[in-house]
């Protein structure tokens, strides 16, 4: 039985070990051109201090988008605040919201034009009485992503060091 058994294996390897792939078969059609994404930062910039609104009671800042940034209609932009935690730097994807003491709660959000990005700093308490903690000293990041690269990718946004990675940005 042996015998059959490692005849029948040596035929079938001799068999199908020596096959010939054949031809080269044609060109195919040519594919659609790629789509060039072009990702774009712009931060680690400070907000040295927010500027209250008693109006609205919140807080806020602009920075102007540099004149070498370029965003067009379709692009969204990521606003980013540095948080440090027992030394290690963090970078937290906006809007985030903060739970204080005695149910208080903070949000920082940001909105934009293709000229500036504002951060706001809401609030369901009188937000003069917010610790300066809060306010100044912030360090915010921005990154530009084309629609089309949201759109193609599966990523998560809220990890800055995978947007980053994803856009190809040092």
């Amino acid at each position: 039985m042996k015998k059959i058994f490692f005849l029948f294996a040596l035929v079938s390897f001799s068999l199908t070990s020596c096959s010939d792939d054949g031809e080269v078969g044609p060109q195919g059609p040519p594919g659609q051109p790629g789509v060039n994404i072009l990702g774009q930062t712009f931060g680690d910039l400070t907000a040295r201090n927010f500027t209250f609104d008693s109006n609205f009671n919140l807080y806020n800042h602009f920075f102007q988008i540099p004149a070498d940034v370029e965003i067009y209609e379709s692009d969204a932009i990521l606003a980013y605040r540095l948080e440090v935690i027992d030394n290690v730097e963090t970078w937290n994807l906006l809007p985030k919201s903060y739970f204080l003491e005695d149910g208080r709660i903070i949000q920082y959000s940001f909105n934009h034009t293709d000229e500036d990005v504002e951060v706001l700093i809401t609030g369901n308490f009188d937000l003069e009485t917010l610790s300066e903690d809060y306010l100044q000293n912030q360090y915010f990041k921005f990154v530009v992503m084309p629609s089309e690269f949201i759109d193609e990718m599966s990523i998560d946004i809220s990890d800055h060091d995978a947007v980053m990675q994803a856009l190809d940005i040092q």
